[in-house]
């Protein structure tokens, strides 16, 4: 849901144009604080390490991606 685009969360009964804002809001702050945590690190040493650095560079995005981690 916070990757939807407003105009699609719009479409959902309840949620108008500051609704689907706000939501825009939060789900970029929540990017931010997330990026944050794991931008301190040099490197991915472990599996949780990894999950946490999926989630937070594609856990919002429009569109599914592949990236090779080496």
């Amino acid at each position: 849901m916070l990757g939807a685009p407003a105009s699609l969360l719009e479409e959902v009964k309840g949620i108008g144009p500051a609704v689907a804002t706000d939501l825009k809001v939060i789900a970029a702050t929540a990017q931010r604080m997330a990026r944050g945590e794991v931008r301190g690190r040099e490197v991915l040493s472990n599996w949780t390490q990894l999950l946490d650095y999926c989630r937070s560079a594609m856990a919002f995005e429009t569109r599914e991606q592949f990236r090779g981690l080496m």
